[in-house]
């Protein structure tokens, strides 16, 4: 019978460990991601030049006037009653206000070091949680057979990538600004793909219950726990699905479940 119960693995510092990187998820990002600042204001004269799309003269000798030069060269785009101006790396959030075009420039966009940098610490949380609750460091990807689990990766890997992907995106619309920063939209492609992961990780387990009410020969037993045990440790079984005794015992290399204990067609036997 698998033991996957370890009461005494999760300590205080496993708890201190992820409220950090919780806090950190959101802290670090500001940190990186940029901010807004009010810097000058024009008059609504070249209202007419940003909704056509277009940097007039005026409009770049003025901005020099305010120690902010505006190209002709810049992109201009108009979305929900204000304007954004992207020039390189720069960029402004022009709104008009009492009569006036107020300027707002925004500095440097990094979202993809703050993706990363929330990536690399939501998938060491996990790496801490799946310790704490099995004493593996690959814990949350061990399942009930105390065997490494695919949907489980799977699964874990969509969730951090999607997350990471929408926090530091909201988080970036925040500080620039946006009028509804939670206005962010998913491709139907990654819902699906996420859909497929979930129904996997729901799926294996009812599949293994199934498993777990048909009851194998006792020779065929024996062979295929010989042979599991050969390259994952010491096993046993649960009618036909093959179990480890402890969570250390699960191997990346038996990632792809072969559980079941009968024989194929040409007489081979698989865990």
């Amino acid at each position: 019978m698998a033991n996957n119960s370890n009461p005494k693995q999760w300590t205080l510092w496993h708890t201190v460990s992820l409220l950090v990187i919780v806090a950190a998820i959101f802290i670090v990002p500001l940190q990186v991601l940029p901010t807004i600042t009010n810097q000058f204001s024009m008059g609504a004269e070249f209202e007419g030049d940003l909704n056509n799309g277009s940097i007039s003269k005026e409009l770049t000798n003025e901005s020099r006037n305010n120690s902010c030069l505006i190209s002709k060269s810049a992109e201009v785009t108009k979305n929900d009653g204000e304007w954004r101006i992207t020039e390189g790396d720069r960029s402004y959030i022009v709104e008009k206000e009492d009569g006036k075009l107020k300027f707002y420039e925004s500095f440097p966009t990094h979202r993809q070091h703050a993706w990363v940098l929330v990536v690399v610490l939501m998938m060491l949380s996990i790496i801490i949680a799946g310790h704490g609750a099995t004493g593996e460091w690959t814990g949350l990807l061990i399942d009930e057979r105390n065997r490494m689990s695919l949907s489980r990766l799977q699964m874990i890997l969509w969730t951090v990538i999607v997350l990471s992907g929408l926090l530091v995106v909201a988080l970036s619309n925040i500080t620039l600004g946006a009028k509804d920063p939670l206005a962010i939209a998913l491709p139907k492609e990654l819902w699906m793909l996420m859909g497929i992961s979930t129904a996997s990780l729901v799926g294996s387990p009812l599949i293994r219950s199934n498993k777990k009410a048909q009851m194998p020969e006792t020779e065929e037993t024996k062979k295929t726990t010989e042979k599991v045990e050969g390259g994952e440790g010491e096993v046993s079984n649960i009618s036909q699905v093959v179990v480890n005794e402890k969570p250390k015992d699960a191997r990346f290399s038996k990632c792809l479940p072969k559980n079941k204990v009968a024989k194929l067609a040409d007489g081979t036997l698989h865990p």
